[in-house]
Formats: structure tokens, sequence, C-alpha cells
């Protein structure tokens, strides 16, 4: 078999015509591959994301989801589509608690909750002028005043079969299944802000 001859021109041309198809299909794999980069974090983006009443939560990388209502800044643990569940049945507003000491108290040690306590004053901590914790009566152990809901601000943590807000005077009860403390505490705290 007799192999043509071909040019050193042709040769030029032949590898010219191939570096330009590995440079156009490399091109395209950096082009769809950064198209699918920004696809994938729009869509993770989104997914930690939601609109809830005109305001936009957004998740953290630690988890918690934080939100900007009035020029001030907010972070919940729960988002308030997550609380849809919890019964509120207490008509309070952010107003009430503003410049006041805010009191924690529980019938039961068994009944506190640090991480719902850490929730409410990470978002109230502005308004509120002091916190403290407070007995119910004088048969507490621990060396706390005494204050009750006819003139005091108190927020109180009920150990319950349900998950629900209540009102009652001053007092704002926090009544909690186990583990749903900070569920509990944020649908509370959207409620007093004016979101649900």
């Amino acid at each position: 078999m007799i192999r043509r001859i071909t040019s050193r021109e042709e040769i030029e041309k032949k590898r010219e015509r191939n570096n330009k198809i590995i440079v156009i299909v490399l091109g395209l794999i950096m082009l769809l591959s950064s198209a699918g980069y920004f696809a994938s974090d729009y869509a993770s983006n989104k997914a930690n994301s939601i609109d809830y009443n005109n305001v936009n939560f957004k998740q953290n990388d630690y988890g918690y989801w934080d939100f900007e209502l009035n020029s001030q800044k907010y972070t919940t643990l729960y988002n308030p589509l997550d609380v849809a569940n919890v019964s509120i049945e207490a008509e309070k507003a952010l107003g009430e608690y503003a410049g006041k000491t805010l009191y924690f108290a529980s019938p039961g040690s068994e009944d506190y909750s640090e991480g719902a306590r850490a929730e409410i004053l990470t978002n109230l901590g502005y308004f509120i002028s002091k916190t403290n914790f407070a007995c119910l009566n004088s048969d507490c152990i621990e060396d706390y005043p005494i204050k009750n809901c006819s003139s005091d601000s108190l927020v109180l943590f009920e150990l319950s079969n349900k998950s629900s807000v209540k009102s009652k005077e001053k007092c704002i009860i926090i009544q909690y299944k186990e583990g749903e403390a900070e569920l509990v505490a944020d649908a509370f705290l959207y409620r007093i802000l004016g979101l649900k």
C-alpha cells in the first residue's frame, strides 16, 4: 500500500484544526461545569432560604435561620414553617417587653429549658432591660425573687404532652413536649414579632 505524501502545509492545517477542536471541547467542558456549579449553588441557596410574610429567612452555616425585621437582625433555630403546628393562644407584642425586666420560671426544675431561654434572650436582649430567674411561690428551693403573673413579665416553662404558647395576665406559658422547648420558644418569638 502506498502512502499518500502530504505537504508540510497540509500537516500544519490538520494540526491547527485538531488544536481548535481540542480548545473548543475544553472550553465547552469548562463552561458546562461552571454552569452546573452555579445551578447547584443556586438550588442549594434556594433550599436554604424561605420567604414568609415578606421576610426572607436564610439558613446559616450553623443551621440557624437569620432574618431581618424593622432593621433589626434575628436568629432562630426554627423557621416560621417549622413552628406552624404549635398552638398559640397569646396576644403579646414586642412593646410589652421593651425596657422591662423579663423573668424566667418553671413549676419544677425538670421543666426548665436552657436552650429555649437562650433562644428568647438572643432575640429579645436588645429590647428588655434585664433578665432574671424567679420563683412562683415561697416553696421554691432556689434563692430567686418571688414573682407572679399579675405584676411581673414572666416566661414560664412547663413540660407537657402538647406544645403550645399561652398567656395568663403578664405571663407567657411555654408548654412543650420533650425535646421541643426551642421550637415553642421560636413560635412565641414569631408571635411577638408579628410574624405568626
